[in-house]
């Protein structure tokens, strides 16, 4: 990877001289040095030009004292007068040279007073200890430490410590919360539109509607693995994907324009397979004798290709329903999509087998879906609700008694729910709902869908109304 590129700017004084000085940084009004540096000899002269330099550039950050006493020098405060220079603005740097009776061949030293306002005293230590050529990878172990390295550096416009923090911030990962801060110092920093901050932000860099919406497909289609996939799909691996699903599509930022668009697409797939299987069933069976085990046998292979299909097409529908609150568009999809019922309906009919396959999966979402409409949390219009019970009302009747399917508690919640359904519509589409239902049953009840209740307080209500 290439390195990091800065524009060219003024190399820091303290770097130029930074084989030529002591250098210990302090809190504000204590004498504990925290970072020490002793190296060889310079002029007094040198450093005198260097405070003057430090109070160019660490305006409003440090204060500084120069001296060449081998004394423990003394810090000269913030708004302190000095003999070399002064700056007169507060919180402005203080540069001196005090010979305390030195000579200018004793060692020189700098010292820096870290103002109120900079919180983190080790993020200088940091940086000095960077400017003495200690390896980066010593100082900065953090995306956090590197952003406050990174702020100090830049201060000092230490090219090379700046370097160090940006190859750092774009070869390691961000938390979420990191990466906001990444994008705000970067930019507080006026970093955001260099060549090395570019590099910093590229992985935030946009990606486009239809790139978002491909990789979810993509995701989706895992988890609804089809039936005759090669190789087959593993049970475990597609219940982990399944996870990921639900985890991914549920809230975060992704706008509900894209999910529904992914969501609705697959579920159109999938109602394509389920309509190839009937297809498929309709298209085999009768023959002469000796086609007919080889029938058998076909039809054993696409029940369980139906049961496999039914079972991805439950699971997104509660995944629709339960996790991202699309219950209205399940509802008004079922109330509508005639032949999906007409394909079910006709295939469960042909073959006991996928009797269980089909609604085994699926009566638990209708179930849910009834619940919603009874308790008010899926509001939907009339004409909707009146075309989802005539749609489904025969065949939820007319389905078998399967012991491993139905018991007799989800007969009576179905029946529950589905009769106060019918009891919200209009008077004149109750008594269609009612002649379909009684229509349908010719002559046989089904047990395991308890319509009584419904039945007592829709005459009972009829009672009330009628008139002479």
């Amino acid at each position: 990877m290439a390195p990091l590129e800065l524009e060219p700017r003024h190399r820091n004084p303290l770097q130029q001289h930074r084989k030529s000085i002591r250098v210990s940084v302090c809190e504000k009004g204590g004498s504990k040095a925290i970072c020490s540096m002793s190296l060889s000899d310079t002029a007094l002269a040198e450093s005198k030009l260097l405070a003057d330099s430090l109070s160019d550039h660490w305006n409003d950050l440090v204060a500084t004292s120069i001296s060449s006493s081998n004394a423990s020098p003394q810090l000269a405060p913030p708004h302190s007068s000095a003999p070399a220079k002064t700056s007169a603005s507060p919180g402005s740097v203080a540069g001196s040279v005090s010979s305390s009776g030195g000579t200018a061949a004793e060692e020189p030293h700098v010292q820096l007073m870290v103002s109120d306002y900079v919180a983190d005293v080790s993020s200088y230590e940091a940086t000095l200890r960077l400017l003495d050529g200690k390896d980066p990878k010593a100082e900065i172990t953090s995306v956090s430490k590197a952003l406050k390295i990174l702020q100090v550096a830049a201060d000092l416009q230490f090219d090379d410590g700046i370097n160090a923090c940006l190859r750092y911030l774009e070869a390691v990962p961000w938390s979420t919360d990191e990466e906001v801060e990444v994008v705000n110092v970067l930019a507080r920093l006026g970093m955001d539109q260099t060549k090395g901050g570019l590099r910093v932000l590229a992985r935030l860099g946009p990606t486009s509607a239809e790139a978002v919406y491909n990789v979810l497909k993509k995701l989706v289609s895992q988890a609804v693995a089809r039936a005759d996939a090669v190789p087959p799909a593993d049970p475990q691996s597609k219940a982990m994907w399944r996870a990921s699903v639900e985890k991914l599509f549920t809230g975060g930022s992704l706008r509900a324009e894209v999910r529904k668009r992914v969501l609705f697409e697959q579920l159109d797939e999938l109602i394509d397979r389920v309509q190839a299987c009937v297809v498929e069933e309709a298209a085999g069976g009768g023959g002469v004798m000796h086609f007919v085990d080889m029938a058998a046998d076909a039809s054993k292979e696409l029940a369980a290709k139906f049961a496999v299909e039914m079972d991805n097409v439950a699971w997104l529908m509660g995944t629709m329903v339960d996790r991202l609150g699309f219950a209205e568009y399940i509802i008004k999809w079922l109330s509508e999509d005639q032949g999906f019922v007409r394909h079910v309906e006709y295939f469960t009919h042909r073959d006991n087998r996928a009797e269980a396959a089909m609604y085994d999966p699926l009566l638990p979402i209708i179930l849910r879906l009834l619940t919603l409409m009874v308790g008010g949390h899926a509001i939907i219009p009339t004409n909707t609700r009146a075309a989802l019970v005539k749609l489904w009302l025969p065949v939820l009747t007319t389905i078998p008694r399967l012991p491993a399917v139905f018991s007799r508690e989800r007969g009576r919640l179905l029946g529950e729910m589905l009769g106060q359904v019918i009891l919200t519509l209009p008077s004149a589409q109750q008594e269609e709902v009612m002649d379909l239902w009684l229509s349908h049953c010719g002559g046989r009840y089904n047990a395991w869908l308890d319509m009584a209740a419904f039945l007592q307080q829709w005459l009972e209500r009829a009672a009330r109304k009628i008139r002479d």
